[in-house]
């Protein structure tokens, strides 16, 4: 019948005067109040939708905290206290004085649950620190009620009774201060009910049933008056009638615990009630009501160990199947990053490159330019262009200075000619025009033009174009393939390719340039 103060600050969660979110609040009071006991996997899947809508902080805090009780509950301590340490970390940055006090009163329990009172003295000091820094009174004084019923309980433990009952009525005084909202009758039936116990246990018969009455006239009052409590009562009414031989209502008392129990399946409730009818048929000498009542006992004792386990494993399955979809998504994210990365740092190459190259293209255009007007210029000087000496260390090697200086000065005769423009021209072709050995030829051209004879022949004719571009007008107006064809390349792309090797620029944005500095002259 006592509660533990896991349950009664879990009960704070529901309290009206905090509600924000009514989906949240649904879903997380049906989950608190019933798929807990009955249905955990679903349980376990709310929690997890709790999570994903949660608007705020205090939200989050509260789905994490029901996480943690729902593994408590079926023995996962470790994963239950893992939750709660990280909750703790988060709630003390946010200086959240309430989840910070639900959070070390559940701590509190597991550790006094698994024997390490200590460490639960600790944590159970923590939670009164805490709730003094509350600033909400009436929630501060909730939780003063709670804190006052846990230590009720442990000096019930200690078989301190007095001391029992002055934590009992303490904790009436701060519930009777804790606003409207708080379920008083909720909060003051457990109380009595407790006090009703404690008399029981002391043999004060008359302050049995006044408190026991009085604990059910306080849960008729009650929000949650249905609630299984009323078993728990009953069953306390049961025994103070067994005391006093009342044995007919007694066992009408146990009957009425155990069609709330069953209709309720509320497990703590049904363990006790059959096990006070077992031992009420043994002090009858009912034999077969008690084996009847015994064997009732005895299933539900190891059905519940089945079951616990049986969850427990349905839950840690559940638990590890999520973590490991999280770390299969992580994974995915993370390659998903590394190729995003990858393909970012790519595209920033490729646009440098590209930049580079555009830079480096204007630079070599513009040199073009220059080169082109200095040459003009020299072009317009009267004095006739003289011929370059080779190396002489190289001529040696081929033919004689002068003869090497009589091909050059036939090379540059014949350009004059726009013999070029043939595009069926080739080395054999022009070297037989010359009247020179192809071997002298090809070495005045590396030589004197810096190129092989393939280069050499589609810059005469690049240059060729760009001074028919830049003197007459109507070339401006002519497409790329007939411009192509003029100065003798047999293809549009070939033309385009060479233009840019030789220019620095495509043909079309050469000819947008002279019409831009056409315009500038006019």
């Amino acid at each position: 019948m006592i509660k533990t103060i896991f349950v009664l600050l879990l009960t704070l969660f529901s309290f009206r005067s905090i509600a924000q979110n009514p989906y949240y609040d649904s879903i997380y009071r049906v989950t608190a109040q019933e798929l807990i006991a009955s249905d955990p996997k679903q349980a376990l899947k709310n929690v997890e939708q709790l999570s994903s809508i949660s608007t705020n902080r205090a939200e989050q805090l509260k789905s994490l905290l029901l996480k943690a009780a729902l593994l408590r509950t079926y023995g996962i301590n470790n994963e239950a206290l893992d939750i709660l340490f990280k909750t703790d970390s988060i709630a003390h940055l946010e200086k959240d004085y309430v989840s910070i006090t639900r959070i070390n009163g559940l701590i509190a329990t597991i550790y006094r649950e698994s024997q390490l009172n200590a460490a639960a003295t600790i944590y159970f000091k923590k939670t009164k620190e805490a709730i003094e820094k509350i600033e909400n009174e009436n929630l501060k004084n909730r939780f003063r009620g709670s804190i006052e019923q846990e230590s009720a309980q442990i000096e019930l433990k200690k078989e301190n009774y007095l001391k029992t009952i002055k934590h009992i009525n303490q904790s009436n005084e701060y519930f009777l201060l804790a606003g409207e909202t708080a379920d008083i009758p909720f909060h003051l039936s457990s109380n009595y009910g407790q006090i009703g116990t404690v008399y029981l246990l002391l043999d004060e018969i008359d302050s049995t049933f006044f408190y026991l009455n009085r604990a059910l006239n306080e849960l008729t009052k009650a929000q949650a008056a249905n609630s299984p409590k009323k078993g728990f009562i009953y069953t306390g009414l049961a025994e103070a009638y067994i005391k006093i031989d009342s044995l007919e209502l007694a066992e009408d008392y146990l009957h009425k615990s155990k069609s709330i129990a069953e209709k309720s399946n509320y497990f703590e409730l049904k363990k006790e009630t059959y096990f006070k009818l077992s031992n009420f048929y043994k002090k009858t000498g009912d034999h077969d009501k008690f084996i009847q009542s015994n064997e009732q006992y005895l299933k539900l004792i190891n059905d519940d160990q089945e079951e616990k386990k049986r969850i427990s494993n349905l839950l840690i399955e559940s638990l590890y199947e999520k973590e490991q979809n999280s770390i299969t998504k992580q994974r995915s994210s993370s390659k998903k990053i590394t190729l995003l990365t990858s393909s970012v740092f790519l595209l920033i190459i490729l646009l440098g490159w590209y930049i580079y190259s555009k830079r480096q293209s204007k630079k070599k255009f513009l040199a073009y330019i220059e080169n082109k007007n200095n040459y003009e210029n020299k072009a317009k000087d009267p004095s006739p262009e003289k011929p370059t000496a080779a190396p002489e260390t190289k001529s040696k090697s081929y033919m004689s200075e002068e003869k090497e200086t009589e091909i050059l000065k036939k090379l540059l005769e014949i350009e004059k000619t726009n013999f070029y423009l043939d595009e069926n021209i080739s080395l054999s072709t022009l070297s037989g025009k010359l009247g020179v050995n192809q071997r002298y030829l090809t070495h005045v051209i590396k030589t004197h033009k810096k190129s092989d004879f393939s280069s050499y022949i589609n810059a005469l004719r690049i240059n060729y174009i760009v001074d028919c571009i830049k003197s007459d007008p109507k070339f401006l107006m002519y497409k790329i393939s007939y411009l192509a064809e003029l100065c003798g390349f047999a293809s549009h792309s070939r033309f385009s390719i060479n233009f840019k090797k030789v220019t620095g620029t495509t043909p079309s944005a050469f000819i947008a340039y002279v019409k831009n500095e056409n315009e500038k002259i006019n």
